[in-house]
């Protein structure tokens, strides 16, 4: 403990404690759960609900969704091993996709599989 104290005045640095956040993403040493994976899908809500107030094209939501959305939904799943839930809230891009708001109950009129395929 001694060195722990020694390090700490010599750096200038205090110790710290587990989870805590880096550049908005929860830190912790055990596996993330629903909860600490709200932060990720109020992220996506609230950016969807300034979108929704303008009247965007189709096109114009195809490229918030690939670029914006789907990057920071990437970002998360390149640090941690999202939940089975957190994934299944992609519909909420979905939704923005083909309706341009948070929820929608139309069906789809192109399968969500082919939208996100790759670009070639």
């Amino acid at each position: 403990m001694e060195v722990v104290v020694d390090l700490s005045e010599l750096t200038g640095y205090s110790k710290g404690t587990l989870p805590f956040r880096y550049f908005g993403v929860p830190i912790s040493a055990k596996k993330l759960s629903k909860i600490d994976c709200e932060v990720l899908i109020d992220k996506i809500t609230m950016r969807i609900k300034r979108w929704g107030t303008r009247h965007l094209s189709y096109a114009d939501r195809v490229v918030l969704v690939n670029d914006v959305l789907l990057h920071i939904h990437s970002y998360w799943a390149s640090i941690f091993i999202l939940p089975k839930r957190v994934l299944k809230k992609t519909t909420i891009c979905r939704n923005f996709l083909w309706e341009g708001k948070v929820g929608s109950n139309k069906s789809p009129l192109v399968a969500w599989d082919l939208v996100c395929r790759p670009k070639k």
